[in-house]
């Protein structure tokens, strides 16, 4: 059983790490935040190989160098423990943290963290999220999250969330 794990471990890191894509929205994002000095972090609830080997892959490694995975810490989302522990390494308050999620578990551990969040909420091209699963604007998954993106990346908008995180400090 171990080298089945073993072998399928290796054979997701080989497919993150050649095709492994950043959204073109969300690279300028992180190329914009960078660019004007905002301190940046990774705080992901999957393990710590696979996010060095998408990053790299993207080519967003060298602007998010700080990484925090579930592997980590003692609790994953939606316990506040990843988003605490990047927050610590940034030397950064956890009110001063904005948060972009996908998923529900992440923008819950991001109220929890005490962490204003962005939700980019994962949609199946060509799908609009269901109410019950969050993904819409009045779904109660992503209703803590300050900003909402309801129709996941076709709909977020670098302007808007640039302008929301500045404004909100």
């Amino acid at each position: 059983m171990d080298e089945l794990l073993a072998v399928k471990n290796r054979h997701y890191l080989e497919l993150v790490g050649t095709a492994a894509t950043a959204f073109p929205q969300m690279r300028a994002f992180v190329e914009r935040l960078h660019t004007a000095g905002h301190p940046l972090a990774v705080a992901s609830g999957s393990s710590r190989a696979p996010i060095d080997a998408a990053l790299e892959a993207t080519g967003l490694g060298s602007l998010l160098t700080v990484r925090v995975s579930a592997e980590e810490v003692g609790r994953g989302k939606p316990e506040p423990d990843v988003f605490l522990e990047a927050a610590r390494l940034l030397g950064a308050a956890p009110a001063e943290c904005v948060v972009v999620e996908d998923s529900a578990p992440g923008v819950e551990a991001a109220r929890r963290a005490g962490m204003r969040c962005i939700a980019v909420p994962y949609v199946p091209d060509g799908q609009r999220p269901r109410s019950d699963e969050g993904g819409g604007q009045d779904g109660a998954a992503f209703a803590s999250a300050g900003l909402v993106f309801a129709g996941g990346q076709r709909e977020f908008d670098v302007q808007i969330a640039y302008d929301w995180v500045t404004q909100s400090n």
